[in-house]
């Protein structure tokens, strides 16, 4: 319990779900690897939504290939969003095991309602700097193109920016097939 309890924390700590810089994370151990995959992908949905809304505000065009975007890493990235719940409800009920110290209930349930959210604001702030540093609407309105081209190039993918998450989340839910 104790281990599973460090290794979330540290992952949801240091997990940078969908970094527009494609860093690749590396794990110490499975228990790393099985917090980043109770935070990824959804918190790069997350993201997603945030500069969708953020990008709608600098014409139709932007908002609609925006939503293009969004709507085709969601299709793409659905099974891993599923599993990725499945993951955090398995964490959930760790929480919930009254076995489960109360201290270390409490700094992991923070961790998934306070950090992950902090993690997503902190990523969001970079990607919104690199439009609103931009002093023009059209250059704002561009911008956002590059970045949802970059979306549909799948330069935001799991699969892309975390493969061994992306390996870890496969190998569950071809397990759960047979």
């Amino acid at each position: 319990m104790k281990k599973l309890k460090t290794c979330l924390l540290a992952t949801v700590l240091i997990t940078v779900s969908v970094s527009t810089y494609a860093q690749l994370l590396a794990y110490d151990n499975k228990e790393q690897v099985y917090g980043a995959a109770a935070v990824s992908p959804e918190s790069g949905g997350k993201l997603l939504g945030r500069l969708l809304t953020q990008c709608s505000q600098y014409g139709e065009p932007v908002r609609v290939a925006g939503e293009k975007a969004v709507t085709a890493w969601k299709q793409r990235h659905q099974r891993f969003l599923d599993e990725n719940k499945i993951v955090q409800q398995e964490i959930m009920a760790f929480i919930d095991n009254p076995a489960t110290p109360e201290a270390d209930r409490k700094t992991i349930k923070n961790t998934f309602e306070v950090g992950v959210k902090n993690l997503v604001d902190a990523q969001f702030k970079t990607v919104e700097a690199s439009i609103t540093m931009l002093s023009e609407d059209r250059q704002k309105a561009s911008m956002c193109m590059s970045y949802f081209s970059s979306v549909d190039a799948g330069k935001w993918d799991l699969r892309n920016n975390d493969p061994v998450v992306t390996k870890f989340l496969e190998e569950r839910i071809a397990a759960r097939k047979k």
